[in-house]
């Protein structure tokens, strides 16, 4: 993306490099101890990092239901995909396309735990052309 008229070099690069937060503050490890990291997979295997999710008890998480795959919650099995909670710290790289890619978090800076998704269950009423009833649980 590139930014017109701002005056401010830095700003127009860090959008040209793809920065969707600018100016912003690197937050305190566990400051959002709720938030986890969803990554599911589709049907031919290619994982992606695309929605966060909300952990609301000690086996679900709460999330979008437009950042899983199509039809992922038709119970094949085994699910592939994960959930990583406890994470402080994300690494990019950039991918064949230029995209930015997350690189996969370790362990040695406290950055989580990863869990397996076992089971989808998606608001009966979801509707991925209109984006309504948009939750989904993991």
């Amino acid at each position: 993306m590139r930014a017109f008229g701002l005056g401010n070099n830095e700003l127009a690069q860090d959008m040209e490099d793809g920065q969707r937060i600018i100016g912003g503050e690197a937050s305190p490890q566990g400051a959002w101890p709720w938030m986890a990291r969803v990554r599911p997979c589709n049907k031919y295997g290619s994982c992606v990092y695309l929605c966060a999710g909300s952990i609301i008890n000690s086996n679900w998480i709460l999330t979008a239901a437009h950042c899983l795959p199509y039809k992922a919650h038709e119970n094949r099995k085994p699910f592939k995909g994960n959930v990583t909670v406890g994470m402080h710290h994300l690494e990019f790289t950039k991918d064949k396309r230029g995209l930015n890619t997350i690189i996969a978090p370790t362990n040695s800076e406290g950055n989580g735990v990863t869990y397996p998704i076992k089971r989808i269950v998606q608001h009966p009423q979801w509707n991925a052309y209109k984006r309504t009833n948009d939750i989904a649980l993991l």
